[in-house]
C-alpha cells in the first residue's frame, strides 16, 4: 500500500496473472496528484496484461486528479497496454 503521509491518499495495488490493480482511497487534489501520477504511471508501466484502477474510495477529485487520469489514459493509448477504470464514487462522477 502506497500512502501520502500529509493527507488521506492511499493506493492499494494488487497483481493476477500480470494484471494490476489499484484501489485508490481518500482525495485527489493538487497536493496529491503527483503522487497518485507517478504510482498509477509506474503500475501501469510494469503491469503487460493491463492496469485496473477503482475510484470507489475517492472522496474528492479536482482538476488534478482529472488530468492525471487524462495523462494516464494517454500513456496507455501510446504503449497499448489496457487501462480500465472499473469503479467511482460519486466524487468521481461529479467531475467527470
Amino acid at each position: 500500500m502506497i500512502r501520502d503521509p500529509h493527507s488521506t491518499l492511499e493506493v492499494r495495488l494488487t497483481e493476477t496473472a500480470g494484471r494490476a490493480r489499484a484501489a485508490v482511497h481518500g482525495e485527489i487534489d493538487l497536493g496529491t496528484a503527483p503522487l497518485l501520477q507517478r504510482v498509477l504511471g509506474e503500475t501501469l508501466r510494469g503491469a503487460h496484461g493491463g492496469l485496473d484502477v477503482d475510484l470507489d474510495g475517492v472522496d474528492f477529485l479536482d482538476c488534478s486528479g482529472l488530468n492525471v487520469l487524462l495523462r494516464l489514459r494517454e500513456e496507455a493509448e501510446e504503449t497499448g497496454v489496457p487501462l480500465h477504470v472499473t469503479r467511482m464514487s460519486r466524487a468521481v462522477l461529479r467531475v467527470l
